[in-house]
């Protein structure tokens, strides 16, 4: 949720929270109403104030986060690392290039994260000289992951996010922990990633 800017309502929310001590014996309560004849005033507890404070001061404002799918993957030991809810991807193209796409889970991801992952590949994809249709499908299963899944695609086929300058913008905004398991992530090989692929398939 984002909401307008505004300093003034903002101050005002603040003030009533500094009434509001948790106690319900000794708070001077906050009442929302509304001129309507049929709607009646009903209280607002602190913790919806301070969301309302916080979205006024212009942050973004995280209601409810992204829900993961009853699917989640399985955990991995690759190459001396752990990994938690992995998924793979090879059909296609992909399986002509013995090229599985590697896909991991990274539990901290805002729904602002992954609206920002998504513009961010999707401006990079077509900053290539490759036709659409190459990538299409690529970037289509990046988004089914993300959005269902909270994993992240590791290995694109149709994209070089190795150079230092991409994958730092690409991945502005990760947590700390989300940025640390993806940076290990993209440090497996693909001889790993293809061997973990295999007996995840049998």
């Amino acid at each position: 949720m984002e909401i307008k800017k505004d300093a003034y309502r903002e101050q005002q929310v603040r003030t009533m929270l500094a009434h509001m001590s948790g106690n319900p014996d000794k708070d001077y309560p906050a009442n929302l109403s509304h001129c309507s004849p049929n709607a009646k005033p009903i209280c607002v507890e602190s913790d919806a104030l301070n969301l309302l404070a916080d979205a006024y001061a212009g942050k973004y404002i995280e209601v409810n986060s992204p829900q993961s799918s009853p699917h989640t993957g399985v955990n991995l030991e690759l190459e001396g690392a752990s990994f938690e809810g992995c998924l793979f991807w090879m059909h296609y193209q992909y399986e002509d290039e013995n090229y599985p796409l590697f896909f991991v889970r990274l539990p901290g991801l805002t729904n602002a994260n992954i609206v920002q992952l998504l513009n961010n590949f999707d401006l990079m994809y077509g900053s290539t000289n490759q036709e659409t249709t190459d990538w299409a499908l690529e970037y289509q299963l990046l988004t089914r992951m993300l959005v269902h899944d909270k994993c992240l695609l590791v290995n694109p086929l149709y994209l070089n996010i190795a150079t230092e300058g991409i994958f730092r913008d690409l991945t502005k905004g990760l947590s700390e922990r989300d940025l640390e398991i993806y940076k290990k992530a993209r440090r497996v090989s693909h001889e790993a990633i293809l061997k973990a692929f295999e007996e995840y398939e049998v």
